[in-house]
């Protein structure tokens, strides 16, 4: 139940006409054409009634990728006449390559070289990554105004939070690549994925999470609109912009009301927004995304046992839970909770006008003035003391076809106002936007053994596990490595005969599942020395720098020393003043590993790297949190192998990613790899 002043997360349903746009995705095939020698051309599908079919060739003959429609701006990369002599342009298309009819393209004006807002850009704090796509709406638009919000928010922590199992969903009818294979979302024996949202939703994998959290994939005229900011502005929001946005769908329409009075759903939309505060625009696009176009969800029927006469058209509160649907839960809230006693935001909401007044000033109140002032942002909620809680709904792709519903109430002559653009830009972003996964098929990428001839793996083999030593004798020149899939569509690389050198080989067999999907299992082999022979297989990581890590924190020196398995030689650990260490003692950041053969002369000389412990004591507490924080202030500099031990995430740089890191190993919470 969902109680006054109570934020719940919401589940969405999805416009099948916009899911299509964002469901298509499949493997390019690269055809040679006439490109363009400097620049890429820009061009709007405009003229189609069904959307443009995107193939992987010049001509209708070729394999049919998707669909793409009117107003989609797309990027040109050259252009090839098919063999009925009509022009095919190569485009940007999910990644790869697509080709499209130029009959359904109009060509934009070249984008030429804006110094003034290319400087504006970086003052604001885009990224270059962010420009092509800034430069090409600035000069369809050029009286838009783009904000950086610059959240603080390491990227890769941000795509970790909304990848939790249950933060976000996407329909189980959606590619592979695109649902999680965690334990907890998909059972590996049976091959189903778990349901966690009545209708089919399942959890969403990090990669199509990634994608949708990336706002480069949308910097286009009409995607751009799920950074529009929300608030209420009569210079550019009018009766006739929603009418436009809800055409075709039930909202398009005059009905009678519970006190038998008509209703026009476009008027009454907009005056709810404008007596709140909120863009109507924004509020008729969530209508539709909750109630489908064709309005037929039994949250606004008004005829559900029980709760006949009520309604709630943003279906707040419509979770499953305690026994009873989602739509059911909807609207014990719509009648004011189990009692029928609740009276905020003008419950009960006993009538259409109430349900769409009311749940207006709901979502004003709890979202735009809380700060998740865009679609984005009430999706991904990259901001505020609570970041990536008290989301809208957990559709992955809500905010995306929010705002493809959005952008079409705003009509060319509204389009040339000053709309407001707060667009997300993280720290440590990847150098490209993040692709959306292609594959589909089984995601089974793991073996039903891994042999390597008759000699044992340590530990014994177990999918979950992936990384093993083996120890063979010298007379092992060779080894067969025999690695057999589960799933008889997965392919292995790496396997078969590896020859051996005295010492450690490293052997890395993939998996490749029929999607796409990879498990890599690393076999670290030593083959012992001849009689009189050095060698040695350490169970740790030596980079070319000659750091050594891979150390659990609290490991004793006489274990370190035995996992080096040294053959004719022996091993010295000393501290970081000089000092030699007791068998007793703990290994340390900052010391001094003197690797010898029997004969004394030095093998290796390594410095000691525990990911975490930053100031050298062998532990990651807080005291190392502080030398990170303090680092970052500038009050104080780690340097040497103190500032590789503080780069926690191993990026190249220490910042408040790394301490936040060292937060949650103290906590428990998520522990550092070493």
């Amino acid at each position: 139940m969902l109680h006054s002043g109570k934020r719940m997360e919401k589940r969405t349903r999805t416009l099948a006409g916009v899911f299509a746009v964002f469901a298509i995705c499949m493997v390019m095939v690269s055809v040679l054409v006439a490109g363009y020698a400097d620049s890429v051309r820009y061009g709007v599908v405009t003229g189609t009634e069904v959307g443009l079919s995107v193939r992987e060739g010049p001509g209708t003959s070729y394999k049919r990728l998707g669909l793409i429609y009117d107003g989609t701006t797309v990027t040109i990369r050259g252009e090839k006449k098919a063999s009925d002599g009509v022009l095919w342009y190569a485009i940007d298309y999910n990644g790869g390559t697509g080709y499209a009819s130029s009959q359904y393209i109009k060509l934009l004006e070249p984008v030429e070289d804006d110094k003034e807002f290319e400087a504006y850009l970086k003052q604001q704090g885009f990224p270059e990554s962010y420009w092509e796509g800034l430069k090409l709406l600035h000069s369809m638009y050029p009286e838009w105004v783009f904000k950086a919000d610059l959240n603080g928010f390491d990227w890769n922590y941000a795509v970790d939070q909304e990848s939790k199992i249950g933060n976000s969903l996407v329909q189980s009818t959606s590619k592979s690549s695109w649902k999680s294979t965690d334990p907890r979302a998909y059972n590996w024996d049976t091959g189903k994925w778990t349901e966690f949202d009545t209708g089919g939703w399942v959890a969403a994998s990090r990669e199509i999470v990634a994608y949708y959290m990336d706002p480069r994939n949308f910097l286009s005229q009409n995607s751009v609109f799920q950074f529009l900011l929300q608030s209420y502005d009569a210079s550019v929001q009018n009766v006739a912009g929603v009418e436009r946005l809800v055409n075709g769908t039930f909202l398009d329409a005059s009905v009678t009301d519970t006190d038998g009075k008509k209703i026009y759903y476009p008027q009454v939309i907009y005056d709810a927004g404008k007596q709140v505060g909120v863009n109507p625009y924004v509020l008729a696009a969530m209508i539709i995304q909750e109630q489908g176009t064709k309005g037929q969800s039994e949250s606004i029927s008004g005829t559900v046992a029980g709760f006949v006469g009520y309604f709630n058209y943003y279906n707040i509160g419509a979770v499953a839970g305690g026994g009873n649907t989602a739509v059911k839960n909807g609207l014990i809230y719509a009648k004011g909770g189990a009692n029928g006693t609740g009276t905020s935001y003008g419950r009960p909401w006993n009538s259409r006008v109430k349900a769409i007044t009311g749940g207006a000033q709901f979502y004003a109140n709890g979202y735009v003035t809380a700060g998740q002032d865009t679609m984005y942002l009430k999706r991904f909620n990259a901001q505020g003391d609570n970041p990536f809680t008290h989301r809208y709904m957990t559709s992955v792709w809500g905010a995306a076809s929010e705002g493809l519903s959005l952008a079409g109430g705003y009509s060319e002559d509204l389009r040339q106002a000053p709309l407001v653009f707060s667009i997300p830009v993280y720290e440590n972003m990847p150098a490209k936007a993040c692709a959306q996964p292609t594959g589909d098929g089984s995601p089974d990428n793991r073996l039903s053994a891994l042999k390597v001839g008759n000699y044992s793996l340590s530990p014994s083999f177990n999918n979950d596990t992936t990384n093993y030593s083996v120890v063979v004798p010298n007379s092992a020149a060779s080894v067969t490595i025999t690695a057999t899939t589960k799933n008889n569509k997965a392919k292995v690389s790496g396997a078969g005969n590896v020859a051996l050198k005295v010492g450690s080989n490293t052997v890395k067999i993939t998996v490749t599942a029929e999607n796409g999907s990879q498990r890599t299992f690393t076999l670290t082999i030593a083959r012992q020395a001849g009689s009189g022979e050095f060698s040695i297989n350490p169970k740790y990581t030596v980079n070319s720098s000659n750091y050594v890590s891979g150390i659990t924190p609290g490991t004793k020196v006489s274990d370190f020393v035995k996992n080096l398995n040294i053959s004719g030689g022996y091993a010295q650990v000393k501290n970081a003043s000089g000092g030699n260490k007791q068998d007793s003692a703990v290994m340390a950041t900052g010391d001094t590993v003197y690797v010898y053969r029997n004969d004394d002369s030095q093998y290796a000389k390594w410095t000691v790297v525990i990911y975490g412990d930053a100031n050298g004591d062998g532990k990651v507490d807080n005291s190392d949190r502080v030398k990170i924080r303090n680092h970052v202030l500038g009050t104080s500099k780690l340097s040497g192998a103190l500032s590789v031990a503080a780069d926690v995430n191993k990026d190249g740089q220490v910042n408040n990613t790394d301490r936040v890191k060292v937060r949650n190993h103290v906590l428990g919470t998520t522990l550092i790899n070493q």
